[in-house]
């Protein structure tokens, strides 16, 4: 049966004792995870072990207590831990992959193989997840957050691309390049969705949520670093870079625990939201200026891509302004029906619907005003 929801305060999470531990434990495991780390620097075994054994406890753990958290919650709690159970299980199968290959293979695992597989699917869902969880938002509002954050990625993502990521490359793109670029996009969406959906539309937002926000972008930066580091210096399993993912995975089951017993209600909307207006237009302006000052400098000309890129940014953001004076719109007009009811309730009996004494003074003073600007004149 599922818990019933309850107002939350943030001392809760101390005084239950199963958080409590919960907590307790997860800094312990971290502390303990960093310790092994820093021993198992320049040993390589140790360090196969530290990266692709004891890691995979936390995952191992999120992955069970979000199957228990989406089948003892109700609602779109239910959908948000269902949603984390799937990518959870897509990235420990990835890990898993990983894993193996590392231990069964000296040149460790193919570029690419299923483990991205498994990766880039638990990146994917758990954007989903994110909408998810700070769902509650018309489909107007969530439409033009959705908008805002593909303003951002396509922006930084274009500038990237071509300044940062393109020059380091073959002319002839392969699969591996391709994977290799999946990875921060969809990091980048991540991230966005986070500040644009979760900042902007809220004024209320559960513990459990939060705390999924937070797994969900230390893991994003997390992998963002790794890109670099495969690209640019080489990754080796049981690096510092692990224990940031590792820090992640325990956020990640700490916030299943606190959804399982601190149980509260889905997040709120705000009724007029900040909308964060000038953000992606301030972002996608400067990196499509940029963009095209880089081009121009380097190479004389604007190619076809960043003609593309620039075109797309403007339907974007003309398509997103339209749909935020269209919200504001819609908001004007219901507090035009709230005034309306408020005025006719002010005036009549709650419980007959007739009219009310103060209607009848009312109207007998603008009787008394007409009657003595008519005697006046």
């Amino acid at each position: 049966m599922a818990t019933q929801p309850h107002t939350f305060r943030g001392r809760h999470l101390l005084t239950d004792p199963v958080c409590r531990r919960t907590l307790i434990a997860s800094v312990c495991w971290l502390a303990i995870y960093a310790v092994l780390t820093a021993i198992g620097q320049g040993s390589p075994g140790t360090m196969l072990f530290v990266g692709d054994i004891l890691y995979l406890v936390p995952i191992i753990a999120s992955v069970v207590a979000a199957a228990v958290a989406a089948h003892r919650l109700t609602g779109r709690h239910r959908r948000l831990w269902l949603t984390l159970a799937v990518a959870y299980t897509a990235q420990l199968g990835g890990e898993s992959v990983w894993a193996a290959y590392d231990y069964l293979s000296t040149d460790g695992p193919p570029q690419p193989s299923i483990a991205d597989a498994g990766y880039l699917i638990a990146s994917a869902v758990t954007v989903v997840a994110v909408l998810i969880g700070f769902g509650g938002m018309g489909r107007l509002r969530r439409l033009r957050d959705l908008l805002d954050a593909a303003l951002i990625v396509i922006s930084l993502g274009g500038l990237g691309w071509q300044v940062l990521l393109r020059p380091q490359l073959s002319d002839n793109l392969a699969l591996p390049d391709l994977v290799s670029l999946a990875y921060p996009m969809l990091d980048i969406t991540l991230l966005c969705c986070l500040s644009i959906v979760g900042i902007a539309g809220h004024r209320r937002v559960p513990l459990a949520v939060r705390l999924v926000g937070v797994a969900a972008a230390v893991n994003a930066v997390s992998d963002m670093t790794f890109t670099y580091q495969s690209i640019f210096t080489g990754y080796e399993s049981g690096s510092w870079l692990d224990f940031m993912f590792e820090a992640g995975a325990v956020v990640a089951f700490l916030s299943a625990m606190v959804a399982m017993r601190l149980p509260e209600p889905p997040a709120q909307r705000r009724s007029f939201d900040r909308g964060l207006t000038l953000l992606p237009i301030l972002t996608s302006t400067a990196a499509t200026f940029t963009l095209v000052i880089f081009k121009k400098l380097t190479s004389g000309t604007v190619d076809n891509l960043t003609l593309v890129i620039v075109a797309v940014l403007f339907l974007t953001v003309l398509l997103r302004q339209y749909l935020f004076v269209t919200d504001r719109a819609a908001l004007a007009e219901q507090l035009r029906q709230a005034l309306r009811k408020q005025e006719r309730l002010a005036v009549t009996d709650g419980l007959t619907g007739l009219y009310n004494r103060r209607y009848l003074t009312e109207g007998r003073d603008r009787v008394a005003v007409w009657a003595s600007a008519s005697t006046r004149v």
